[in-house]
């Protein structure tokens, strides 16, 4: 376990939590209440009341994208913002500022960016310019606290695609927060879901999405897909299968009932 939780409580918010994230992969937490706590414990700022929070990464190892990143910007000026961490961890100056435009390129935005003010930009912009400046350190962990709350559906497409291309051709492990049920369906490898401080259910997202009467039930948001299967099944007496393929779904629709 390079990092994950073996037993730990925190006060009332964390109850009895053994997990562990898996390497090179992306994995989406859900019905959590207390999104700072949960970070502050994997980034040892916190420590658990009881139990052992597992990190065998360094500091600058792991990178994390506030929920609201406007907030925690220390500088007006782009290419400040994302050479801040650079220069913090010492990295070398004649380097510099190909890190930063390589950071700005990863997240679709252009060198003409550098010298923008962060205030002028969008609040997908300035989302990008956050990661940015975390990419540009490198770290093998990214955590997300609520990536898509500022965000259209054109935005979480980028995302999206953005964090399959981190994971995939950058070997990044990822983990978010957040309670988009279509977005982290669509994105996460595995699924964890938090039901009054303990972890209700956990797994790959396939096997969530076959127990979705069971998720739903315990009234934790699903992709609307999925909540269409159900309440079809609820109204017809149906037996739809469960699956996040809308061209499957529509096929198993329109046999219904020949």
């Amino acid at each position: 376990m390079k990092l994950g939780f073996k037993n730990v409580s925190y006060f009332n918010q964390i109850k009895n939590v053994t997990y562990s994230f898996k390497d090179k992969k992306i994995t989406s937490i859900m019905g959590y209440d207390f999104t700072e706590s949960l970070i502050n414990l994997l980034l040892n700022i916190d420590k658990p009341t009881y139990g052992d929070v597992i990190n065998s990464y360094d500091l600058r190892d792991i990178g994390y994208v506030y929920k609201n990143p406007s907030e925690y910007f220390l500088y007006d000026i782009v290419y400040n913002e994302i050479s801040f961490n650079l220069k913090k961890y010492n990295y070398k100056l004649n380097k510099l500022d190909q890190r930063v435009i390589e950071a700005l390129r990863i997240v679709g935005l252009s060198k003409d960016y550098l010298n923008r003010n962060i205030k002028s930009l969008s609040k997908s912009e300035r989302f990008k310019v956050s990661l940015a400046s975390i990419l540009a350190i490198n770290p093998k962990v990214i955590i997300l606290d609520n990536p898509t709350i500022y965000l259209d559906n054109n935005d979480k497409k980028e995302l999206i695609s953005l964090l399959l291309r981190l994971k995939n051709n950058y070997n990044k492990t990822i983990i978010i927060i957040s309670n988009d049920a279509d977005f982290t369906y669509t994105i996460s490898d595995n699924l964890v879901l938090f039901k009054k401080g303990k972890i209700y259910y956990y797994g790959k997202v396939n096997d969530i999405v076959k127990n979705t009467y069971k998720i739903i039930k315990s009234n934790f948001e699903v992709p609307k897909i999925l909540e269409f299967i159900y309440l079809f099944n609820k109204k017809k007496n149906a037996r739809l299968a469960y699956t996040l393929d809308i061209n499957k779904l529509i096929k198993e629709v329109r046999s219904y009932g020949k």
